[in-house]
């Protein structure tokens, strides 16, 4: 396999962050051409509290917990990740139709 030269490696986050930049863009453009829906106030509110739910999982093994983790954060994980998996699905959906 070839080494890449000191020169190319400088070279490599900004043409990471060129791809980046680009493909953003052309995301944009690709979204404000086209009609989309707004979110409804339901999809709203299950976004904010699947997000507040996994907020609360983040803290299973912070402070006191750090050795045994928070029980309660340990049964929510599992739940609220299909949660927002199911939301993801839902609004993608939504989006598209």
């Amino acid at each position: 396999m070839e080494q890449c030269s000191p020169r190319g490696r400088r070279k490599l986050p900004f043409r990471l962050l060129a791809l980046a930049l680009s493909l953003g863009r052309g995301t944009g453009a690709l979204q404000s051409g086209q009609l989309q829906p707004a979110p409804t106030r339901d999809s709203e509110l299950a976004g904010i509290v699947v997000g507040a739910l996994l907020m609360i999982c983040s803290l299973e093994f912070v402070g006191a917990f750090e050795q045994e983790g928070w029980k309660l954060a340990g049964v929510l994980t599992p739940i609220a990740y299909v949660a927002w998996s199911l939301w993801l699905i839902v609004v993608g959906v939504a989006l598209f139709l």
